[in-house]
C-alpha cells in the first residue's frame, strides 16, 4: 500500500524545508551517535530486490520476539507494505529524510513518523538490528518506528511473538504454549495454515545448545515440507533464527545443514524448499523434534478457524471496542468477586432459532443438539509497552446462556443462577484470546473480563459467524 495523501501531507508539514528531526523520540542512551543511512553507505535503498525473510539480521537488543515475525511478514509483500509504504527514499531529490510506518491497535491502523536517523556504535556499525545486505534498511528502521510506537528502544525488550504478530498485521492471532498434537498432526496445521497465507512464530523457554537451540528465544516458521530423503518420506518444518549468521545458531540434530541425510534428498526439491549449507540462521527439522525441542507456536490468520483445521472466511463480522474500568480486582470471593466480575462490559448474543420443520442439515449440525452455530471471538488488549509497563493482563471471554429462563443482563440479584458456558475460556496472559464456541439457537451474554485493572485499559473485541447472529452491548441502567 503506497502513502497516502494525508501522509504525505504530513510528511511535508514535518520535514518543511530541510531534513526531519524527530524532536519526539530520543534514543535514551547518553552520547549515542545517530547517522542516516546516506552516511553510512552510498545509495541505500528500503528495500534491494523485495523483503526477505532472510534480510533480518538481530544484534544487541533483545528483541527477538518482534524480529522473527519481521521475518515471517517479509515473506508476504502485501502485508510488510501495508506497514512500510514502498514509495519512500532515503537519497536523492525527493529525500527529507522522514519515513511513516503503520502498526495496528485496538482494530485501526496508527501512523508512526520517524527521521531516518539510526544509533551506531563508535565504529559506525548499527547497534540495533540490521538487514544482511549492507546497503538495505527497511529491518532497523522499523524496529525504530516500533521503539517510537511503544515508547523507546527499552520497550523493546522481552516480549510474546503474539504482540507482534498483532501489531504488523491486524490478524485472528492465536497463542499455543503446550502442543499437545501429535507430530503428524502437527505438520498437516503447519503446512495448511501457511498453504492459507498464516504466519507462525515459535519459541522455546529451555536451552538445549548441544543441538543449537537457545533458550527463552522466538524463531520464525517459514516452511513445512515432506521431502523423500532416501526411501522413506520425511516431514520436515523450515525455522529461521533472527540471529542470521551467529556461529552455533542453527539446530544441530537430523536434517541440520551439515547432516549427511540431505545427500538422500534429490537437487531439484533441496532447491525448491531453499535448502543452503550455509551459516545464515535458516534450518529444517523434523516435525517430531520441533515439538520436543521448540513447544510453543503462535498462529496469526487472516480468517477465523471455526474447527475445520485451517481458516475460512465469516459471513458475519462485529467489532466493538471498550474500556475495562480501573480497579477491577478477581482475587476475592462471594460478593465481592460478583461485583468486580460485574464491573466488565456485557454484550448479549442472540442465535436464531431454525424452523422446526427443516429437514437438511449442513455441515454444522451436530446430531445430539441440532443445529449448532460455530462462533469465533477475537478479544485484545490494548497494546502499548511503555504505558502498561511491558504488562498483558490475565483476560478471558466468559460466556453464559440465558435460556428464556433469566433476563438478558447479569446483575448482583441473579449472578449465581448463572453457569459459565463449556466453551468460554480460561484466563490467558496474552494480547489476543480467543473464543471458539458451539451454541444452539438462543440468547446468551458474552462478558470480555480482565482479572486486575489498576488503570483503565481500552480493548478490541471482534466476533465472526458463518451463520446470522445479532450482538449489541448491555446498558447498564443506573
Amino acid at each position: 500500500m503506497p502513502l497516502t495523501e494525508k501522509e504525505k501531507r504530513m510528511m511535508q508539514k514535518l520535514a518543511k524545508e530541510k531534513k526531519f528531526v524527530d524532536k519526539e523520540f530520543s534514543l535514551e542512551r547518553d552520547g549515542v551517535e545517530r547517522k542516516r543511512p546516506h552516511e553510512l553507505v552510498d545509495k541505500p535503498e528500503l528495500f534491494i530486490d523485495g523483503p526477505s525473510h532472510m534480510d533480518v539480521k538481530q544484534e544487541s537488543l533483545g528483541d527477538c520476539w518482534f524480529l522473527c515475525v519481521a521475518s515471517v511478514v517479509a515473506q508476504h509483500p502485501h502485508l510488510i507494505h501495508q506497514v512500510i509504504p514502498s514509495d519512500q527514499c532515503l537519497y536523492g531529490n525527493d529525500y527529507q529524510g522522514i519515513l511513516v510506518f503503520r502498526f495496528w491497535n485496538l482494530g485501526q491502523w496508527k501512523t508512526v513518523y520517524i527521521d531516518d536517523t539510526l544509533p551506531v556504535n563508535e565504529k559506525g556499525d548499527l547497534i540495533y538490528s540490521g538487514c544482511t545486505k549492507s546497503n538495505e534498511f527497511w529491518l532497523p528502521l522499523l524496529e525504530k518506528a516500533f521503539a517510537k510506537f511503544h515508547g523507546s528502544y527499552r520497550a523493546l525488550v522481552a516480549g510474546w511473538p503474539s504482540e507482534a504478530l498483532l501489531c504488523l498485521t491486524g490478524y485472528i492471532v492465536d497463542e499455543h504454549l503446550d502442543i499437545k498434537l501429535n507430530e503428524r498432526q502437527l505438520y498437516e496445521l503447519f503446512s495448511n495454515e501457511i498453504q492459507h497465507n498464516s504466519l507462525i512464530a515459535t519459541g522455546t523457554s529451555d536451552a538445549d545448545e548441544t543441538q543449537g537451540i537457545a533458550g527463552y528465544h522466538a524463531y520464525s516458521v517459514t516452511g513445512a515440507y515432506t521431502v523423500r530423503a532416501g526411501d522413506s518420506f520425511v516431514r520436515l518444518v523450515r525455522v529461521r533464527n533472527p540471529w542470521g549468521d551467529v556461529e552455533d545458531s542453527e539446530w544441530k540434530g537430523a536434517f541440520s545443514d551439515k547432516d549427511p541425510r540431505w545427500t538422500g534428498v534429490d537437487v531439484e526439491t533441496r532447491k525448491k524448499v531453499e535448502f543452503v549449507k550455509d551459516e545464515d540462521g535458516q534450518f529444517f527439522m523434523k516435525a517430531a523434534h520441533f515439538k520436543k525441542h521448540l513447544p510453543e507456536y503462535t498462529i496469526a490468520s487472516r480468517y477465523p478457524n471455526f474447527g475445520d483445521f485451517y481458516a475460512t472466511p465469516a459471513q458475519q463480522i462485529y467489532n466493538f471496542t471498550n474500556v475495562w474500568p480501573k480497579g477491577i480486582s478477581l482475587e476475592g470471593d462471594g460478593i465481592e468477586y460478583a461485583e468486580n466480575f460485574l464491573r466488565n462490559p456485557q454484550y448479549l448474543l442472540t442465535v436464531d432459532k431454525p424452523n422446526e420443520n427443516r429437514r437438511n442439515k449442513s455441515e454444522e449440525d451436530d446430531d445430539e443438539n441440532y443445529p449448532m452455530y460455530d462462533v469465533v471471538i477475537q478479544l485484545v488488549q490494548d497494546q502499548h509497552r511503555t504505558k502498561y509497563e511491558n504488562e498483558q493482563c490475565l483476560t478471558s471471554v466468559t460466556v453464559f446462556q440465558t435460556g428464556g429462563r433469566y433476563p438478558d443482563e447479569l446483575t448482583l440479584d441473579n449472578f449465581e443462577e448463572f453457569e459459565p458456558h463449556r466453551d468460554s475460556t480460561d484466563f490467558k496472559e496474552c494480547c489476543s484470546v480467543i473464543a471458539r464456541l458451539r451454541l444452539s439457537g438462543g440468547k446468551y451474554i458474552l462478558v470480555p473480563c480482565i482479572f486486575n485493572s489498576t488503570i483503565g485499559r481500552p480493548f478490541f473485541m471482534r466476533v465472526f459467524s458463518r451463520r446470522p447472529i445479532q450482538i449489541e452491548p448491555i446498558i447498564h441502567e443506573e
